[in-house]
């Protein structure tokens, strides 16, 4: 079966789960999303399917863009669909399941059915390759539409505002997040994210609060505010023991 959610890139948080159940003679299996995140390719073993994830009924899309073709390397090490793994130049590449010199590809990823043209073993590789493939994130997704201190790129300067002032910097058992004048009559979303991107605290805010960190681990954390005007501020705060 596949899972597919919804990704929240600021916060981490999977949402809107679906799974879709099939079954094939599948022993291996890999996935893959085109270059405009519309539609998500299975490679699986001996077929590789296409999903359309903006379809009303996704499961229902499903379309076999290609079938094994018996070709084997040298005559006993099938071709057969393994991994899968979107390439910067745009195509969709997939290893075999047996050691062999060869890479499908997908050459058109962003078309429905077999505009996509699944071409079998048509990559030569100049050694022997087994399954393996990178497996990267997709980095060429752009920036967010709203400013979050994981985003790739960055939300115009003239945006960026003095909103906030945080403090004691360090600390260590709590934290004042303090709304400036002019900012205090309207709500200001905040959020404390760790080094790693997690969001670990948020406030609500239209004023001075405090806020509890004990419980954080000592380390940089890096924190945002924004408003609903598109105003937003992003800033630095050293957790010590």
């Amino acid at each position: 079966y596949l899972n597919i959610y919804d990704f929240d890139r600021c916060t981490g948080v999977l949402s809107n789960p679906l799974q879709i159940t099939y079954a094939d003679s599948a022993r291996a299996c890999g996935l893959a999303i085109s270059p405009n995140s519309r539609f998500l390719y299975v490679s699986s073993f001996k077929y590789v399917y296409q999903y359309d994830l903006w379809a009303t009924d996704i499961p229902a899309s499903k379309d076999t863009v290609a079938i094994y073709d018996g070709f084997v390397v040298p005559s006993i090490f099938a071709t057969t669909f393994s991994l899968a793994q979107l390439a910067p130049d745009g195509k969709i590449y997939i290893t075999c399941s047996s050691s062999v010199p060869y890479l499908h590809v997908i050459n058109y990823p962003d078309l429905p059915g077999d505009s996509c043209e699944v071409c079998q073993h048509c990559v030569e590789l100049p050694t022997w390759n087994a399954f393996s493939i990178p497996n990267f994130p997709n980095y060429r997704l752009g920036p967010t539409e709203e400013p979050c201190v994981t985003a790739v790129g960055e939300p115009e300067a003239a945006l960026q505002q003095d909103m906030v002032r945080v403090y004691p910097n360090p600390a260590s058992a709590y934290l004042w997040v303090e709304a400036l004048e002019g900012n205090m009559s309207r709500p200001l979303q905040w959020v404390l994210y760790s080094a790693t991107g997690q969001a670990v605290k948020s406030l609500t805010l239209s004023g001075r609060q405090q806020l509890d960190i004990e419980c954080l681990a000592a380390g940089l954390y890096l924190w945002k505010v924004w408003d609903g005007d598109g105003r937003w501020q992003v800033g630095k705060v050293v957790v010590e023991d």
